[in-house]
């Protein structure tokens, strides 16, 4: 009976060690529970600050090419005397032609605007050869094709001759025009 006595014994000290544990486990928990919620040092919970979302990346940008730097620019103006295709009843004005002067194999640019309308040219495009003064405002080349073999339309300038013709295909923006004015 002595040896049961002893046993039994055994059990309530692994009984209360168990306990033991557990109220341990338990406290701990609710410490930890209560620590977070009312603001561990360090940590911004002031009034009104809301946490930040995860910062979303962004897709990488496309490159354009490069271009090079303009040179001295002038500003000539047209008067459009026939124009076709989308273009017909929507300009039949005036168009002012802005060249650039640029360095390399394609030495001009231009952007052409007629009654409010970019019909030629504008941020990077407009690109050509041709034959350049400044001095006198000259200027004399072409650009051939189209948007559906470059991203503009096409272009011919000739301001000693006081011609210009600016046309594109059903691919460009404005759809399929042709458009012919004078140079003043």
């Amino acid at each position: 009976m002595e040896e049961q006595r002893g046993n039994g014994l055994l059990w309530t000290l692994v009984g209360c060690g168990a306990l033991l544990f557990v109220g341990l486990c338990v406290a701990m928990g609710a410490g930890a529970y209560l620590f977070v919620r009312d603001g561990a040092p360090g940590l911004d919970d002031r009034p009104g600050t809301t946490p930040q979302p995860p910062q979303i990346p962004q897709p990488p940008q496309i490159p354009q090419p490069p271009q090079p730097p303009p040179g001295p620019s002038f500003i000539r103006v047209a008067d459009v005397t026939q124009v076709t295709g989308t273009l017909a009843g929507r300009v039949n004005g005036s168009c002012q032609i802005v060249i650039d002067e640029l360095q390399g194999e394609l030495n001009c640019r231009a952007t052409i605007t007629c009654d409010s309308l970019i019909v030629y040219g504008g941020g990077t495009a407009g690109l050509f050869t041709g034959r350049l003064d400044v001095t006198r405002k000259s200027v004399s080349g072409a650009d051939r094709q189209t948007t559906s073999l470059d991203r503009d339309g096409a272009m011919t300038i000739d301001t000693d001759s006081r011609i210009l013709e600016v046309r594109d295909d059903s691919t460009g923006s404005l759809g399929e025009f042709t458009l012919r004015a004078t140079l003043r």
